[in-house]
């Protein structure tokens, strides 16, 4: 008489992961394109995402890059996150989106192209939720993010910078100021 196969023990009794109508089991890694936008050429713009979802219970953490999408460090650093952590080992959940801005990371631009000619569709005045979702299991998702998870923007920083358009009068004075020695070094 052929044997039974023995019941496999769950890797972990922690629930899953549900984001965006995907399930992510505990344990496991899923990378995943949300739609973003239709291009005028009716190429469908998506937004990447990662989630690991250890095994064990612990943190939630919201890591993102390239909010501005001229600010490619953050893209990066996410990357060599990524490659260091298992969920096998990870407590808790990581839910990294190495560029939230896709417009502005193609176009090499800061800026969104929506919002008022004063904001030039400044990304950090809309809620993240809010820029990518129409769908209802969106946000509900994003409702499940903003209330229990610790967020992490990583950008580029400077003291000083003039962005584009350039405004010349204004570039002008920044090399100025620079070029006399009037900065501070460390």
């Amino acid at each position: 008489m052929p044997r039974k196969p023995k019941a496999r023990a769950p890797l972990s009794e922690r629930e899953p992961f549900v984001i965006a109508g995907t399930t992510v089991a505990p344990g496991e890694r899923r990378t995943l394109q949300l739609a973003a936008a239709r291009l005028p050429t009716q190429t469908q713009l998506s937004i990447p995402l990662v989630v690991v979802h250890g095994l064990q219970d612990g943190p939630r953490l919201w890591l993102s890059a390239a909010i501005h999408g001229d600010e490619l460090n953050g893209v990066e650093i996410i990357r060599r996150v990524l490659e260091t952590i298992s969920p096998l080992t990870l407590r808790g959940t990581l839910v990294a989106v190495p560029i939230v801005n896709v417009f502005g990371f193609l176009e090499q631009s800061r800026y969104l192209p929506i919002g008022s000619q004063g904001d030039r569709g400044s990304t950090w005045q809309i809620p993240l939720c809010a820029r990518h979702g129409s769908a209802n299991n969106w946000s509900e998702s994003c409702q499940l993010i903003r209330s229990k998870t610790q967020r992490v923007e990583l950008d580029a920083g400077c003291d000083d910078y003039v962005a584009k358009p350039i405004n010349r009068p204004l570039l002008l004075r920044t090399v100025a100021k620079y070029a006399a020695g009037s900065c501070a070094t460390p």
